[in-house]
């Protein structure tokens, strides 16, 4: 059965920055350190190519503007290789169903029954030899991640796992940041069996394990059923007062757009980073072409 303990390839990511540090921005930001948003790039451009793919990241690097960073779901195969992949199971963003049909396998992921293809079951070699994009599990996440951030080329990591990023914080180059991701507010963290909503009010607490905070953009601008977005929430203010930066995600052009936006991506990004209340510190996007004429 797999543990919890590598369920966190649900995400664990590595967010590698492909340019210099991020320029004072001419236009004012209400970001923590004053900054330009952080713009990155989830998969590549995956809004127009597979997500993860050769293509996906090759675009993003000389479509969008220098400052893009890339993120990077790290997966480990059998053999400890890491590559990226958004999904745990496999056969959602590849072609391994078809080039190996008999390999479905069944694992409790956080005690939930789930029948797939999963990178644990496979050497690196037998992916590559067949041209699939990258995978992970069970081994040792934490060595491979303290082991690749020596490179020098990643700046931030993130993990919806508390603990998870404990376990690096003595170890992590300094220049590093560590980021908490928040998930759906019902699900628990598994390593400290606390809902991401109940986590809310420990910001204080997760100052001191992480520098920043993800969370869906749900969390900032709520959505009512009818479509419309409400009144935002005090999460920016709170995580900044706490001296957290914050990162939105689940940014992409062919979203379900609440009305108010009237369908136009970019207004949304300017609810998020120039409303004149409040600056998030970062987007996650599927289309970071997009997100970076709003920044830039």
């Amino acid at each position: 059965m797999l543990s919890y303990r590598w369920i966190l390839l649900l995400s664990v990511v590595v967010v590698v920055a492909v340019a210099a540090e991020l320029p004072l921005a001419s236009t004012t930001f209400k970001t923590l350190t004053g900054n330009a948003p952080l713009v990155i790039a989830r998969g590549g451009f995956s809004g127009l190519f597979p997500d993860s793919s050769q293509f996906a990241f090759g675009f993003a690097l000389s479509a969008t503007s220098t400052d893009t960073s890339l993120w990077c779901d790290v997966q480990l195969t059998k053999d400890g290789v890491g590559f990226c992949l958004r999904d745990l199971l496999m056969q959602n963003g590849t072609t391994i169903s078809q080039v190996y049909p008999g390999g479905k396998q069944t694992y409790r992921i956080n005690g939930v029954p789930k029948t797939g293809w999963f990178p644990v079951d496979y050497n690196m070699s037998l992916l590559t030899n067949h041209d699939v994009f990258y995978t992970e599990h069970g081994l040792n996440m934490t060595n491979y991640i303290l082991s690749v951030q020596k490179l020098g080329f990643v700046k931030y990591i993130s993990s919806p796992e508390l603990g998870f990023l404990e376990t690096l914080s003595g170890g992590i180059d300094h220049k590093v940041k560590l980021v908490f991701r928040f998930l759906d507010k019902a699900v628990s963290d598994p390593s400290t069996n606390k809902t991401y909503d109940s986590m809310l009010s420990d910001l204080a607490f997760i100052k001191t394990i992480a520098s920043g905070i993800m969370v869906p953009k749900s969390y900032i601008w709520p959505v009512t059923s009818e479509n419309y977005i409400q009144l935002p929430t005090q999460i920016v203010k709170d995580a900044h007062d706490a001296g957290l930066e914050i990162y939105a995600s689940d940014f992409s052009n062919d979203g379900n757009f609440p009305y108010n936006y009237g369908y136009d991506p970019l207004e949304e990004y300017l609810s998020f980073v120039s409303n004149g209340g409040f600056s998030v510190d970062g987007v996650l996007t599927d289309h970071p072409l997009t997100a970076s004429e709003v920044v830039t």
